[in-house]
């Protein structure tokens, strides 16, 4: 009796730490899935006019305005940029933000760089062109 009694405990010993083992292990290859939910930041563009000429710098905020009021129309002759789209930035066209995997400004750029190369090629954010 003596002897079924320790065998008893020692099985019963023996199941405890592989149950222990079985579930330590499963806790430390248990991959709880995190979620992180990144809140997508929407901005909303505003329609801006340029206001300078062919000498002043389309890549700066402060030659833009939200009126087109006393400014030539966009039109067919593409010399100037004419208007972009922009998120607001204190009342100003935010040069910074992202767009298309680039900035704004980048994108007045590239704009400007092909009215130097003869083709004025709109984008994202330059949407026209201005007679000078």
């Amino acid at each position: 009796m003596k002897k079924l009694v320790k065998r008893i405990i020692g099985t019963l010993s023996v199941g405890a730490m592989t149950f222990g083992i079985v579930l330590g292990v499963n806790a430390l290859t248990k991959n709880d899935d995190v979620k992180v939910e990144k809140e997508a930041k929407v901005l909303l563009n505003d329609t801006w006019y340029f206001t300078g000429s062919t000498s002043d710098d389309p890549e700066l905020a402060s030659n833009y305005s939200l009126s087109s009021t006393g400014l030539p129309p966009c039109g067919a002759t593409k010399e100037v940029i004419c208007q972009i789209q922009a998120p607001n930035s204190g009342g100003q066209p935010d040069m910074n933000a992202p767009v298309d995997g680039t900035t704004v400004q980048q994108q007045i750029h590239d704009a400007q760089e092909s009215i130097k190369d003869g083709v004025p090629t709109e984008n994202t954010t330059v949407t026209g062109f201005r007679p000078e």
